[in-house]
């Protein structure tokens, strides 16, 4: 009886310890309960608020790109409306110029007879301007055709030596109404390249004749060439005013000039720096240059050496 006396409080007593700590499990189970409920609520509420949200910005990116789209075809539209009326123009307005200049050369030649010193002179400067403006619409084009990609190279070798030594003779009287000095580096070697004769004179005509007009009198613009790391590297140097700082960034960018009074007398329509570069670029190179303000400027380019 007292062994059975014992074992029934105990059982009383694990009982009653059962059934309080039942009771509180079961009260903080309802509270995780309870807050489970709340934060669900809560989650549910920002996933619907995250679709709505995804929803509506995807309709806002489809809206966009639809219209990225048409600005795109609108812009190609537009760039090609360029080009045709950069095409006509260009014919329209050098047949008859053609023409101009042809009839200011005869009547200056003096075939009609002599021509007196003061309209000599008027014919002259009109026949000067006449074949800038004829320059000025050569470059828009070939700038036009150059960065629309619509220009064919007509790559053959060329043998460097003889072609720069063929260049500096062409634009020698070019230089000589600055009173500058055209001359080639004697210790050319005799390299053979890959490119277009007639762009790559386009080139060198541009970088010699720009270094010339912004040279002083009486100084020298020397041309080299030199191999380096298995590349051609053409270089035309001057002793020149060189480029102001200001002028660095914006140099081969199309329809730039210094802005400077004293570089701005020598004129330009500054296309010939972005043309050269995209030539350069359609040849497969890379042009750069070092200046220094009032001692000279030094162009270079590269260029595939033939196989």
């Amino acid at each position: 009886e007292l062994i059975n006396k014992q074992i029934h409080e105990l059982v009383l007593d694990v009982m009653q310890f059962n059934t309080n700590e039942g009771r509180a499990w079961r009260e903080a189970l309802l509270k995780i309960s309870s807050a489970n409920v709340l934060l669900s609520l809560i989650v549910g509420a920002v996933v619907f608020f995250l679709l709505i949200l995804f929803w509506h910005d995807g309709v806002l990116t489809k809206r966009q790109l639809n219209e990225k789209n048409e600005l795109l075809i609108a812009a190609e539209t537009a760039n090609q409306a360029k080009s045709d009326f950069v095409s006509v123009i260009n014919h329209e307005l050098r047949t008859p110029l053609t023409s101009i200049i042809g009839a200011f050369s005869l009547m200056g030649s003096g075939k009609f007879g002599i021509i007196p010193e003061k309209l000599q002179k008027l014919i002259t400067i009109a026949e000067r301007n006449c074949n800038k403006l004829g320059k000025l619409i050569s470059e828009l084009l070939d700038f036009e055709k150059l960065s629309s990609g619509n220009i064919v190279c007509h790559f053959e070798e060329i043998h460097l030596q003889k072609f720069l030594t063929e260049q500096v003779e062409t634009n020698t009287p070019y230089a000589e109404i600055f009173g500058v000095k055209l001359v080639v580096d004697t210790l050319m070697e005799d390299l053979i390249v890959i490119g277009d004769s007639h762009r790559l004179g386009q080139v060198l005509s541009n970088l010699i004749s720009n270094a010339a007009k912004f040279s002083n009198p009486g100084d020298e613009v020397c041309v080299g060439l030199n191999k380096v790391n298995g590349r051609a590297v053409v270089s035309i140097a001057d002793t020149g005013i060189g480029i102001p700082e200001s002028a660095i960034r914006h140099i081969f960018d199309p329809f730039q000039q210094v802005d400077s009074s004293n570089l701005r007398e020598r004129g330009g329509t500054g296309l010939g720096l972005a043309i050269v570069k995209l030539i350069i670029e359609a040849h497969g190179g890379k042009i750069l240059y070092e200046s220094i303000v009032d001692q000279g400027t030094t162009f270079r380019f590269d260029l595939s050496l033939a196989a």
